[in-house]
């Protein structure tokens, strides 16, 4: 098909009108399908502690229910559409078959639950629980067999982790239970069967071996010590070593440097056999509680006595259920200490042959473990000392090293001036000008340092200022630690403040100096006197502050050279006031009115005497009657508004006297009176003349509700509802005159819900009332007289009376549900029922808009009633009631809402409804919880049971991974993920969803005179191949698409002829539009790519290139005119409704579809869940 220009504009501006069409639709009320069955148990058991649990292939909870207690029935509403599991799950150890039941609901109506069927499961039997534990543990091996024997029938099963093991589907009855030589009895009646302690099957202990190995020096005896640690007294050691008669040692080898940890007691002592190997053994040791409960020590004596060393020092045992067979202990060598005098603890020492690192302790002394005979290299390293490299031998004979002394001293000092000083440093009486050291002070700190090794020296500060001391006598090394000072010059500054009543006491005075360096503090005395000594020179800054005070200036510079300072003056101005207001306010003090900022200020008042506060403003503040300032008071006043104005502005067209305005905000209700009315001023004549007026005071956050009453006036919204903001705030209502209906019920009943509608209004406008005692009621006011009414009480039917407002009531027998919300006591409408009684009577039903439900005609006998809805938890859970014969109950459950929806409208780009579109909601933060719904025929979908405070992500549902994506109906929504902040509401939210493109579509725009256009054809090829050969137009539209597969395409103009138009060839530029095309150089032919949804290519040409002018046969104005601007306003317009051709395609055959049935029935069942 071939699109030109010349086609009629009304025809393309009807198409491309469709892009922005929106079609509305209303969904029916939700449909659910529900399922049931029984639990069957050929012993008594508690079916109400069974819950049946409905689950997706994801393992989300959907539905949940429990037993009925008299006869085991279940029920679950099913809101979705998929694949699910029903589960049944009992207290622990309880077993059924089947355990579960694999459920498709795909609305063909083929599975048990849509057809009605029970699904049913049978109880199998209790478990026996019990467990095999180690001697002093709670817990056991893995892995060890232990059997259930019930008249010669044995099951046998290995334990698992800890010990324990469980025989499950045991029916009651009498069993014994064996461990290897243990056996004992097991009855199991109504419940699971735990073994208690007294017959738990118990292991004694375990086996732990080990070895001592050594390269050259073998010791001469060596033991094995297994110590536990935490035992209370040496009696609770002994018992860790078990099975061995007589007990095993526990004399702890006499070897000089072997110690244990503190918190270790010696459990046993086992003799290593030196010509075995260096093996030995505990043949019994009890499991430890933790793995740090044991450590096993290896003992190695030299023929000296002396321990040798062995790596690991010890072993940490983890005997945890189990033999233990350790990693050899290996001696690898012996200590040797040394000592370090003069310098303290702290000294680092380095063993240049081993790496080893060690420092000595509070007394100098240190040792050198791991070290073997032969000659080692000593580093010694400690701040303020120098060490020069020790040799040291070392031997198992000689293991103790010659005292070693510091061989260099630090010395520190300081110079306390500006600048680099240079020192000199001579021995105490050398004379001679190469004993003289040389050094100098830091230039920012004035720190100087030296090494000086034993002797009395002399320390001399030359070439600069005179500084004090001259010289300095110390010796070495008495001298190290100590600070040798020399400063210069330091002033004076003082100064005076002025005060009100010349009272200064407590002013604080403070000396700044420059960035980064310290200041100095002071306080002046009553008369305001200060003083600052040791001042260096330099620039300073003075300043004063007092809590209560306020200055003329609060700082003012000054710069030292080499005198003192005495002139530095203050002057008080006033006292400070501070604030702590939490809203902005005029405060007036004194006939002054000072502008309070909320949050902390202070100010400055001359008053010198105390003075009372006064606020203003529209706020109501906490104690304000009694605000006074008083001088010199360093308090902050706080200022807390407690409440705010509310102004409320009632407007109406008529005068009343009846006007009540009725103010509920939190447990207190009021009526409050508004002012006489005044004429409403106002420029338009439209609107009420009169005005009535109050003002609230109420504090902030807190939710006001405002109801106006009137015998004649009919206010919508019957109620407002606001949160008080944390400001003044005002708000307008306004009241219609009403009219007022009345009529009875005949014959009289009291308590029917009278329901009157207003045409034209919403259903939550309608008026509401109840009939008296005598069945009498009066409605109103109203809005309008054109009305209808509606009368409901659940176990009645009613007729309107002609055309009266009376009717007609006609009473059944019944039982009657009220299900209301816990918080409002609202009914709620739609929480599904089921009722079970007797052997067989079920009954699954809804409530109405009244959260009512009546079930007549019952038979005498215990019904079970349980109540179900998503998104609410009920109380009582369950309630079982008596029917008798002819007798009225009323029951009342109460749900409270646990979860919310999100709700809105599916459609395409165009504003078309999409149909069976699946959308989930999935919060990674709330355990990956899911919920998910598809759209209706109208677009309709509810996600329902959203958790509050969770963060949902709304996109389109996840389909099959192996579902290729070409296949799928729709490729993302608009956003493609969604967040939706769930709170304590539903919330809509509208989806728009687009479908994908899978190929490219091409449109061409030829540029010759139009009487040229019959005799030019317009080719597409590619590889040699000819795809299409259409005729000429001002605008071309190929038809149908190329594939998207990213080869070239080539678009040529020629003649009818085939021959090819000469002139340029032009390539795309990768964006659609030919190079060249916005010049006048004729471009005949154009290669594209098809990578993309749309391209759009340029084709020119001259007169005189075509070489067809005299065949042409036109010369009118036509022949040479060039194209209109219509033309390329056209092309965007066409090339719109191509990317948009599949939603306009779509919304043409709906429409077309939807004309014969205009102003007919178009509901549809909701397919949302």
């Amino acid at each position: 098909m071939v699109y030109t220009a010349t086609m009629p504009v009304c025809t393309w501006l009807v198409m491309l009108g469709l892009l922005a069409a929106v079609v509305d639709s209303t969904a029916d009320p939700d449909d659910i399908t529900t399922c049931g069955g029984y639990i069957r148990s050929s012993v008594p058991i508690p079916y109400q502690n069974i819950k049946i649990k409905l689950l997706t292939r994801s393992n989300n909870l959907k539905a949940e229910a429990e037993g009925a207690p008299n006869n085991g029935y279940f029920l679950l509403p099913a809101y979705d559409r998929g694949n699910f599991q029903l589960r049944v799950e009992g207290p622990s150890g309880w077993t059924f078959e089947p355990p579960a039941v694999d459920l498709l609901l795909d609305g063909t109506k083929s599975d048990p639950c849509s057809k009605g069927k029970d699904i049913n499961f049978t109880f199998k039997g209790f478990s026996v629980i019990g467990k095999v534990v180690s001697a002093g543990s709670s817990d056991g091996p893995e892995g060890v067999p232990v059997t259930l024997v019930e008249n010669g029938f044995r099951r046998t099963l290995l334990t698992q982790k800890g010990g324990s093991y469980v025989f499950p589907a045991v029916m009651p009855g009498l069993y014994k239970l064996e461990f290897r030589a243990q056996i004992t009895d097991v009855n199991v009646t109504n419940d699971n069967f735990v073994v208690d302690k007294s017959t738990t099957f118990i292991i004694e202990g375990y086996t732990v071996q080990g070895s001592l190995t050594w390269t050259d020096s073998r010791p001469t005896s060596a033991w094995a010590v297994l110590a536990v640690n935490g035992a209370p007294d040496d009696a609770s050691a002994a018992a860790i070593c078990c099975g061995r008669s007589p007990a095993p040692s526990r004399q702890l080898p006499k070897v000089a440097g072997f110690s244990m940890s503190p918190g270790l007691r010696v459990a046993c002592v086992a003799q290593i056999d030196l010509d075995n190997g260096g093996k030995f053994e505990f043949p019994c040791v009890k499991s430890a509680r933790i793995s740090s409960d044991y450590a096993i020590f290896p003992v190695a004596m030299t023929k000296s006595g002396k321990a040798m060393e062995a790596t690991p020092y010890h072993s940490t045992v983890e005997l945890i259920h189990d033999d233990l067979q350790l990693e050899p202990f290996k001696i690898t060598g012996f200590p040797v200490d040394g000592q370090v005098d003069d310098v303290g603890e702290g000294t680092e020492i380095q063993v240049v042959e081993t790496g080893f690192e060690t420092v000595t302790d509070a007394k100098g002394r240190f040792r050198l473990p791991g070290l073997r005979s032969g000659q080692y290299t000593l580093l010694l390293k400690k701040r303020g000392f120098q060490f020069d490299p020790k040799k040291v031998t070392v031997s198992v004979d000689h293991t103790t090293l010659p005292a070693i002394r510091p061989d260099r001293f630090e010395v520190c000092g300081e110079a306390l001036v500006a600048g680099m000083v240079e020192i000199h440093i001579t021995k105490e009486g050398s004379t001679l000008p190469g004993d003289i050291t040389k050094i100098f002070s830091d230039v920012s700190s004035g720190r100087f340092c030296v090494l000086l090794t034993r002797g009395s020296y002399v320390l001399r500060p030359v070439g600069h200022v005179r500084l004090s001391p001259a010289e300095v006598l110390l010796k070495v090394p008495e001298a190290t630690g100590k600070r040798f000072l020399f400063s210069q010059f330091q002033a004076v500054v003082s100064g005076r403040i002025t005060c009100v009543g010349g009272i200064c006491a407590g002013v604080r005075v403070e000396l700044r100096a420059g960035a980064g360096a310290p200041s100095q503090k002071h306080t002046a005395d009553s008369s305001g006197a200060f003083r600052f000594e040791r001042v260096d020179p330099g620039t300073y800054e003075v300043c004063v502050s007092h809590p209560s005070l306020c200055f003329e200036k609060e700082c003012q510079g000054i710069t030292i050279v080499d005198k003192n300072l005495d002139d530095v003056r203050f002057s008080q101005k006033g006292f400070v006031l501070r604030l702590d207001s939490t809203h902005n306010a005029e405060l007036e003090i004194a006939a002054k009115v000072l502008q309070v900022k909320a949050g902390l200020s202070t100010h400055c008042v001359v008053e010198q005497k105390p003075t009372p506060l006064t606020l203003l403003g529209c706020h109501r503040f906490a104690h304000s009657n009694n605000l006074m300032f008083r001088p010199r008071n360093e308090e902050t006043i706080k200022l807390v508004a407690e409440s705010h104005r509310l102004k409320v502005n009632v407007y109406t067209k008529i005068i009343v006297d009846d006007l009540r305005l009725t103010v509920k905000s939190g447990e207190e209700t009021r009526i409050v009176e508004l002012k006489k009315h005044i004429a409403a001023t106002s420029d338009s004549n439209s609107s009420p003349p009169y005005l009535y007026a109050t003002e609230l005071y109420q504090p902030a956050n807190k939710e006001v509700v405002l109801e106006l009453n009137s015998a004649s006036l009919v206010f919508r919204p019957s109620q407002t509802v606001l949160q008080m903001p944390n400001d003044c705030h005002s708000i307008d209502l306004h009241g219609k005159t009403g009219i007022f209906i009345q009529g009875s019920i005949k014959p009289a009943i009291a308590g029917v819900e009278i329901v009157v509608t207003v045409d034209g209004a919403m259903p939550s406008d309608a008026v509401r009332v109840l009939t008296d005692a005598n069945g009498n009621y009066r409605a109103g006011p109203l809005e309008s007289a054109r009305y209808t009414i509606e009368a409901n009480k659940e176990g009645y039917v009613f007729e309107r009376m002609g055309a009266t407002n009376n009717l007609n009531g006609i009473k059944f027998s019944r039982v009657d549900i009220i299900v209301l919300q816990k918080d409002t006591k609202a009914p709620l409408a739609g929480a599904l029922v089921s009722v079970t009684g007797g052997p067989n009577y079920r009954n699954n039903s809804r409530t109405g808009l009244q959260g009512e439900l009546s079930l007549i005609k019952l038979a005498p006998g215990s019904y079970y009633i349980r109540v179900m809805m998503k998104e609410y938890k009920f109380e009582p859970v369950s309630e079982l009631i008596e029917v008798t014969e002819n007798s009225e109950k009323r029951v009342e459950i109460f749900g409270k809402k646990v979860a919310y929806s999100v709700m809105g409208r599916v459609s395409s780009i165009t504003g078309e409804a999409e149909s069976d579109v699946e959308l989930e909601a999935m919060s990674e933060a709330c355990d990956r919880h899911e919920e998910d719904a598809t759209s209706d025929e109208n677009g309709h979908f509810r996600i329902r049971g959203l958790r509050e405070n969770c963060v949902y992500q709304l996109q389109l549902k996840r389909g099959d991974p192996d579902t290729p994506t070409s296949s799928r109906r729709f490729e993302r929504t608009l956003p493609a993920v969604r967040e939706v902040h769930v709170g304590r509401e539903d919330q809509t939210i509208d989806v728009l969803v687009v479908r994908p493109q899978r190929g490219t579509q091409l449109s061409v725009t030829v540029d010759v005179p139009p009487a040229l256009l019959p005799s030019l054809r317009v080719a597409i090829m590619t590889g040699g191949r000819q795809l299409y050969n259409l005729q000429a137009a001002s605008f071309v539209v190929v038809p149908g698409e190329l594939p998207r597969d990213g080869q070239e395409y080539s678009i040529e103009l020629q003649h009818v002829s085939g021959e090819t138009v000469a002139g340029n060839e032009s390539r795309s530029d990768g964006s659609g539009s030919s190079i060249g095309a916005s010049t006048a150089t004729p471009n005949t032919s154009v290669t594209i790519r098809a990578d993309r949804a749309y391209r759009h290519v340029e084709l020119r040409c001259s007169a005189s290139l075509a070489n067809i002018a005299g065949e042409a046969g036109g010369s009118g104005p036509d022949a040479t005119a060039p194209p209109t601007p219509f033309v390329a306003v056209f092309s965007v317009f066409v090339a719109l409704a191509i990317i948009f051709r599949n939603d306009i395609a779509d919304f043409v055959h709906r429409r077309q579809q939807d004309a014969p049935n205009a102003g007919g029935d178009r509901r549809g069942k909701n397919k949302t869940r």
